[in-house]
C-alpha cells in the first residue's frame, strides 16, 4: 500500500489526465490540435518562428514577416520564448509543425503535473494530497475549458515558486529569493499574461504571510547592509534578463497607446464566472447554461475549478475550527486561504 501510494498512484493519474485532456483530443491518430482556426494556428506559427530563430534562419526576432512593414509584431502577443525549446526539439528530431506543436502541449501537460506534485509533495509530505492537487493543477476542468488559449499552459513553474516563497517567508534563506526571482523572470518568458497574475499572487501571499504569521523579521533582516545587497544584486540581475523581454512590448505600448479599461471590463471574472463551464464536462455541462447571455466575452470566463477544489475551499472553516488538526497546520491553511481569498477579490469585477 505504501509503495502504491508514494510510486503508483502519482503515475496512474499522470497518465489518466494525458489520456482524458491532450490525448482525448488529439485522437487516435493525432489527427487534431485543441482550439480553433485563430489561435491554435497563431500559437502554432510563434512556435515556429522561435524555432527558426533558434536555428539560425531568422536574424530578426521581433520583427516577424507579418503586417508588413510593421516592425516590432511579435511583441502584440504572448512569444512562448520558455517554453519553445520544448517544440524546438521536437522540430530538430524531424518532426513537422503541427506534430511538435501537439508533443510540445503534450510535454508542457507532464511538467506542470511534475512539478507540482512535487512542490505538494515536499509541502505536504502526503502523497495522496499531492497527487490529487497536481492532477486538479494540469488536468483540471478549468484548463480543458481554456485549453483554446493554449498559451495559458506554460505554468509548471508556478508551484516552484509558490513552495519557494513559502520557504524563504519561513527560512529567510537567501536562495530562496533568487530561486523566486528568476523563476519569476522565466515565467513571465513562458506567459507574459501568467508572469503578472503570479506577480499579484505572490504579493497577497506575502501579505497573508504578515497578517497570519506577524514575522516582521522578513523585513528587519535587510538592516544587514550585506543581506540587503545580495537581495538587491538578485533583483537586478533578474531585471537585466527580465528587461531584453519587455522592452519591445513598452516600446509597442508607447507606440499604440494602452488598451482602454472599458474594452477589457467584458473579459474580467465576476462570481458566475468561477460557476460557469463549456457544455463538454458530462456531470457540469448544465452549468454553461447561465453563462453565455451573462457575459460580453463569455468565451473567457471558463472558471469552474471542478466540485473537489471547491469542496477544500468551503472545508476551510471546518479544519481551522475542527480539533483533528494541529495549531500549526491550521495556521498554514490559513494563510494559504487568506492567500487565495486576496487573489479571487482582486481578480473580480
Amino acid at each position: 500500500m505504501k509503495q502504491f501510494k508514494s510510486f503508483i498512484l502519482p503515475i496512474v493519474l499522470l497518465l489518466t489526465g494525458l489520456y482524458f485532456v491532450p490525448l482525448k483530443i488529439y485522437g487516435p491518430d493525432f489527427s487534431k490540435v485543441p482550439g480553433d482556426l485563430v489561435d491554435a494556428r497563431f500559437n502554432n506559427y510563434i512556435l515556429e518562428h522561435d524555432h527558426k530563430f533558434f536555428t539560425g534562419e531568422l536574424e530578426s526576432y521581433w520583427d516577424a514577416p507579418f503586417m508588413h512593414p510593421h516592425k516590432n509584431v511579435i511583441a502584440f502577443s504572448d512569444n512562448l520564448l520558455g517554453s519553445a525549446p520544448i517544440y524546438s526539439i521536437f522540430r530538430t528530431f524531424g518532426n513537422d509543425r503541427e506534430t511538435s506543436f501537439q508533443f510540445w502541449l503534450l510535454t508542457l501537460f507532464i511538467l506542470n503535473f511534475i512539478c507540482c506534485y512535487w512542490a505538494l509533495k515536499k509541502w505536504s509530505t502526503n502523497t495522496i494530497l499531492s497527487s490529487t492537487g497536481a492532477y486538479i493543477f494540469a488536468f483540471s476542468i478549468l484548463l480543458v475549458g481554456n485549453i483554446y488559449n493554449v498559451q495559458t499552459i506554460p505554468r509548471f513553474l508556478i508551484p516552484l515558486i509558490f513552495y519557494w516563497s513559502w520557504k524563504y517567508f519561513s527560512l529567510k534563506d537567501l536562495k530562496y529569493f533568487i530561486f523566486i526571482c528568476f523563476g519569476v523572470v522565466y515565467q513571465f518568458y513562458c506567459g507574459i499574461y501568467l508572469g503578472f497574475l503570479l506577480l499579484y499572487s505572490l504579493v497577497f501571499m506575502l501579505i497573508a504571510y504578515i497578517v497570519i504569521y506577524k514575522d516582521f523579521q522578513l523585513f528587519r533582516q535587510f538592516n544587514n547592509v550585506r543581506l540587503f545587497g545580495s537581495h538587491l544584486l538578485t533583483i537586478i540581475l533578474a531585471g537585466a534578463l527580465f528587461y531584453p523581454l519587455i522592452s519591445p512590448y513598452i516600446a509597442i505600448s508607447r507606440e499604440t497607446g494602452m488598451v482602454p479599461f472599458e474594452d477589457v471590463l467584458p473579459s474580467i471574472p465576476t462570481i458566475r464566472s468561477y460557476f460557469f463551464t463549456s457544455k463538454a464536462p458530462i456531470l457540469w455541462g448544465a452549468l454553461s447554461e447561465h453563462g453565455v447571455l451573462a457575459f460580453g466575452n463569455w468565451w473567457c470566463h471558463f472558471l469552474f475549478i471542478g466540485a473537489l477544489p471547491w469542496l477544500g475551499i468551503l472545508g476551510v472553516p471546518f479544519v481551522l475550527f475542527s480539533n483533528f488538526f494541529e495549531s500549526n497546520s491550521k495556521k498554514t491553511i490559513l494563510f494559504l486561504f487568506l492567500g487565495l481569498a486576496l487573489s479571487f477579490v482582486f481578480c473580480l469585477n
